[in-house]
Formats: structure tokens, C-alpha cells, sequence
């Protein structure tokens, strides 16, 4: 009598290079708000970049996850939680301080992440926009703004409008200045401006073929409840979406105003993202 012994899938782990690109593209494509930094990464620097990297976990040669480091940022996707540790343990060795993903997956992430102190933790919904559900908005009709795609001009102004902003308490002006000047040439950012001022903008922090995060949406604490953030959200949207571009993003959880400019405009809840900061300081 034969038995029949359940075979046990061949599986390894690989830094992954340009013959694994459409093979990736497809992986990430199943996901595409989930994977779009990676997706962005993929398709602007290929899989040949020193400074952004990718590896992938294969079983019976088909990829079931993959992960991103960017620095020592790390960024990740699997089709199944138990395929993690492998490229966690990588992420280890590469001496990881960042890493951000829906919130079920990057809670396992973290269990094998466990020697890691964690500096801050942080709970986000995660939207999505589909086309039918967009509303467009201006700004209130007495705020006068000029609602616009920021230029080149624009990257000294936006210095000063992000300098100490939300996301940017630490951060030296001369880095927020290399943001705003990423922002600008390579993804895009929409601006309100009132008589040559900026007072509030929103831009994408990544974008593949067909989608787009945004991000980096304030507006200046004394010119609030003019409708500013909602009208540049809805003016960057509009742009994605006719380019065939599907926008999302996420937002903590108890940021209400936030979950009332992006419902406003048609943002959906899809999910939980959680964001991970760990502390490096002792090691």
C-alpha cells in the first residue's frame, strides 16, 4: 500500500535582479495601494539600484513575498504571513529602523522583528478612491486662493510651508528642502496660494502605473476651516484619476478633520496601516 505523503514546497530565499522584474511586477500587481511604494521603487530604479534593493522568497519557484529596503528603511509584501521570516531575518541583517504595511501582516513582520525595541508605533486607516466616488472641492469662494501644481519656482516656499509641519517636527531645512524638491521634479504637489503665499499643499510620496499614495497634506495652523487641504487633495485626485491612477492613502486613526477632508472627497476605508519606528540608538 502506497502512502501518500504530503510534499513539503521547495522554498528559498534571493536577492532579486532585473530578470525578476516583470515577475515582481505581477506579484505587486495584485495588490496595487498595498504595494505601491514598492511598485514606484520597481518601476523608477529597477531592480539593479545600489541604494534600493529587493529580495524575494520563492516556493516552488513562484515569488510569495518580497522586501524593499530603501536605505535602511524596509518595506515588504507576502501573499501569506508564514512566508515572513526569511526576508525579516534579512531585514534584521540590514539593520532595518522603519517599516510600515497593513496592519494584520506587519503584526507577524513583527514577531520575528522581536529583538528590535520599538521607538514609536502608529495605527492608521487606510483609503481608497475610486473614480465614480470622487467629488471635486474648491476652496471657500472667500478665501480667494489660487488652487495650482507646484513648479520648480515653488521649492523655496514649500521649504518654509513644510518646515516644522506635521511629519517634519525634526527635520533640518535643508532636508525638507531635498523633499519638497523630490516632490516636485519626480512625483507632484498641489499648492493654495492667497496674494503669492502658500498656505497649504498635498503631494504624492509615491506613484506607479496605476496608482498613487498621497501625502504631505497641511495647511498653515492659522489658515484652517477655509477648505484649503480638502481643495488641493481633491485637485491632486483629479489629476491622478485622469491619468488613470487609483489615489490612496492612509491617516492616524484619531485624526477626525483628516477622515472628514478625505470622506468629503469620496476616500473609502479598505484596511489598517501600521507604521513601525524602532530604536536604533543602542546598537
Amino acid at each position: 500500500m502506497r502512502l501518500d505523503i504530503k510534499r513539503k514546497p521547495e522554498t528559498y530565499t534571493r536577492r532579486l535582479n532585473r530578470r525578476h522584474q516583470v515577475e515582481l511586477s505581477r506579484f505587486l500587481a495584485a495588490e496595487p495601494g498595498f504595494t505601491v511604494f514598492l511598485a514606484s521603487n520597481l518601476e523608477r530604479f529597477g531592480l539593479d539600484d545600489p541604494f534600493i534593493r529587493f529580495w524575494g522568497t520563492f516556493q516552488d519557484h513562484q515569488l510569495v513575498a518580497t522586501l524593499m529596503m530603501v536605505g535602511k528603511r524596509a518595506g515588504f509584501y507576502a501573499s501569506d504571513a508564514h512566508v515572513l521570516r526569511p526576508i525579516m531575518d534579512i531585514a534584521l541583517h540590514e539593520r532595518l529602523n522603519f517599516i510600515m504595511g497593513p496592519r494584520d501582516i506587519t503584526r507577524s513582520a513583527l514577531e520575528h522583528l522581536w529583538p528590535l525595541p520599538i521607538a514609536r508605533r502608529e495605527a492608521h486607516y487606510f483609503a481608497r478612491l475610486p473614480g465614480e466616488h470622487f467629488q471635486g472641492h474648491l476652496a471657500a469662494p472667500s478665501a480667494q486662493a489660487a488652487i495650482r501644481r507646484a513648479t520648480p519656482d515653488d521649492i523655496p516656499a514649500l521649504t518654509i510651508l513644510y518646515t516644522g509641519a506635521a511629519g517634519f517636527e525634526r527635520v533640518p531645512i535643508e532636508q525638507v528642502r531635498q523633499s519638497m524638491t523630490e516632490r516636485v521634479y519626480t512625483l507632484r504637489t498641489y499648492v493654495a496660494e492667497i496674494r503669492g503665499r502658500l498656505v497649504a499643499g498635498a503631494s504624492t510620496s509615491a506613484e506607479s502605473t496605476n496608482a498613487a499614495m498621497i501625502g504631505g497634506v497641511w495647511t498653515l495652523p492659522e489658515e484652517r476651516d477655509h477648505g484649503y487641504s480638502t481643495a488641493v487633495v481633491s485637485a491632486l485626485c483629479a489629476d491622478l484619476l485622469a491619468e488613470g491612477r487609483c489615489p490612496y492613502l492612509f491617516y492616524l486613526e484619531d485624526n477626525a478633520p483628516a477622515a472628514r477632508v478625505y470622506k468629503k472627497i469620496g476616500f473609502q476605508d479598505i484596511g489598517h496601516w501600521t507604521v513601525v519606528y524602532f530604536d536604533r540608538s543602542h546598537s
